[in-house]
C-alpha cells in the first residue's frame, strides 16, 4: 500500500467512525486499530493524531460544501421563493449529513488554541485565494454589487453559520421550514426584492 493509499484509508475509517459514534467517542488508537495499522503509522501520516485527521477531513469536505452558498445561484434564487426553498433545503440536507464532523471541528475550535490558530490561518489563505474568483463572479452575475464583495462574503458566512448552528443545536431556530422562510426573506431583503 502506498503512502497516499494508507493516508486515504485512515481518513475513510476516521470519517466512518466519527459519523457513527461522534468525534469525542473515538481515539487515534481506535482509528489505527480499525484501519489495521500501528499507532506509529497513524502518527506518521497525522502528527497530531486525531486532531490532524479531523483537520484533513474538514479541509477535504470544505471544497464540496463551499458550493452550498454559490454566488452564481443567488441571483437566480432571489425573488423565487420556490427555488430558494429547494436550494436551502439541499444545503440543510448536505450540512446535516456531515454534522458529526462539524461538531468535532467545533469542539476543537473551542477547546484547542493550536487548532484555532491553525484554522484561522488556513481560512485566511483560502479567502485570499478565493477573493479574485468572488470578484469575477460578482462582475459577471451581480453587477450592482461590484465593490461590495466583502458584504456578500459576510452574508454568505452568516447564512451558512446560521444553518450550522440550527443543525448542530438540533433545530435551534424552530423547524427547517421556519428558518428557510426567514433566510429567504433575509436574502430578498438584502437584494431589495419583494415576493
Amino acid at each position: 500500500m502506498s503512502q497516499l493509499e494508507g493516508k486515504e484509508k485512515i481518513l475513510k475509517i476516521a470519517i466512518d467512525l466519527i459519523m457513527k459514534h461522534g468525534y469525542n467517542s473515538i481515539s487515534a488508537r481506535r482509528i489505527a486499530r480499525e484501519a489495521e495499522i500501528s499507532i506509529g503509522t497513524l502518527y506518521y501520516h497525522f502528527p497530531d493524531g486525531k486532531l490532524s485527521i479531523l483537520y484533513d477531513i474538514m479541509a477535504s469536505f470544505g471544497a464540496k460544501y463551499m458550493k452550498l452558498i454559490d454566488f452564481t445561484d443567488i441571483q437566480q434564487l432571489v425573488g423565487d421563493p420556490k427555488r430558494s426553498k429547494e436550494y436551502l433545503t439541499e444545503a440543510f440536507k448536505a450540512i446535516r449529513e456531515i454534522s458529526p464532523l462539524i461538531k468535532g471541528f467545533e469542539v476543537e475550535l473551542l477547546t484547542n488554541t493550536k487548532f484555532l490558530e491553525s484554522a484561522k490561518k488556513e481560512l485566511a489563505m483560502r479567502e485570499a485565494r478565493n477573493s479574485h474568483l468572488i470578484t469575477q463572479l460578482i462582475k459577471d452575475y451581480l453587477p450592482n454589487f461590484i465593490g461590495q464583495e466583502r458584504i456578500l462574503s459576510i452574508l454568505s458566512k452568516l447564512l451558512i453559520n446560521t444553518i450550522y448552528i440550527h443543525i448542530i443545536l438540533e433545530n435551534y431556530y424552530g423547524t427547517d421550514d421556519e428558518l428557510i422562510g426567514v433566510l429567504i426573506k433575509l436574502m430578498n431583503g438584502f437584494f431589495n426584492v419583494s415576493t
